[in-house]
């Protein structure tokens, strides 16, 4: 069993998926002929921009969007994975960190342009979209878009506990709250959210 999860973590962890990320991005960039320099001005406007049908257009503003699109990205793994890396690989992490960020800005805005083009409305009228949808509808692949939404459940509850515990850890550091009230009152936010 321990050599089958040493293979699994070879999979998926090894540093053959450093190249595989950049290359994917150097494509990315090379087919959209440098997307994220070209209309960096465009998106800088549309982010400034007050228009009161922006809302009509969509369900949510570019702002909201990008916070929409930060809040998703940026977690515990971005801190630690950032501190780790200057500590073990020193400066030149740093300069590699702005060439995968620079790559992989050509990937992500080629990821949110196949789920624009292959969502859907839903019976409410509020598009639906993502990679369940362009791998459903693209690729003709709905075994492929199944396992991809398995994982992701399974991913976002460990990354959910993570997170809940990161925060109940520094909360009942600085004021010494007892963890059971922290996660009750996370949980009580959480479905605040959820139902709106």
């Amino acid at each position: 069993m321990l050599n089958i999860l040493r293979w699994i973590n070879f999979v998926l962890w090894d540093n053959f998926l450093i190249f595989v990320f950049l290359g994917m991005g150097a494509y990315f960039t090379i087919i959209t002929k440098f997307i994220q320099i070209r209309k960096l001005p465009f998106a800088i406007k549309q982010l400034i921009h007050k228009d009161s049908s922006d809302k009509a257009a969509g369900t949510i503003s570019p702002l909201q969007a990008l916070y929409m699109a930060l809040s998703s990205c940026v977690g515990n793994g971005n801190i630690v994975g950032v501190a780790t890396s200057i500590a073990s690989g020193g400066p030149g992490a740093v300069f590699w960190m702005r060439v995968a960020a620079f790559l992989g800005a050509a990937t992500k805005y080629s990821e949110i342009l196949l789920g624009i083009k292959y969502r859907e409305k839903d019976k409410d009228g509020v598009y639906v979209g993502g990679p369940i949808y362009y791998l459903t509808k693209g690729l003709n692949m709905p075994f492929l878009a199944k396992i991809f939404a398995l994982l992701l459940v399974i991913q976002s509850s460990g990354g959910n506990l993570i997170q809940s515990n990161a925060l109940s850890g520094a909360v009942r550091l600085l004021f010494n709250v007892p963890t059971i009230v922290i996660g009750i009152a996370l949980a009580l936010t959480v479905a605040f959210v959820i139902v709106g």
